[in-house]
């Protein structure tokens, strides 16, 4: 029998739907020395960061979500203003 199961294709399914929510829930993108402040709609934080976390940045230490907000930890000053227009290039 045939497989119809497409790994890759379900994988790229689910991407999109959180970069959907990224761009739907997103208000503002701030920062303030190595952290970047996301602030989403009310309840949307974790999956709007989901997304942030599946661009697999190795600059992004880490990131945290609340329940409208999210902290982007990145690894150096230097390389917060790329990710923020990065971010924000997402929501175009």
């Amino acid at each position: 029998l045939e497989n119809y199961y497409d790994k890759n294709k379900w994988k790229n399914m689910i991407a999109d739907k959180f970069m959907k929510i990224f761009r739907n829930t997103v208000l503002s993108i701030r920062s303030a020395e190595n952290l970047i402040i996301v602030k989403t709609e009310q309840g949307s934080a974790s999956a709007a960061a989901e997304f942030i976390d599946r661009l697999d940045l190795e600059e992004i230490l880490g990131v945290i979500a609340g329940d409208n907000t999210i902290f982007v930890a990145v690894d150096s000053v230097n390389n917060v203003n790329g990710i923020v227009e990065n971010l924000e290039n997402i929501l175009k």
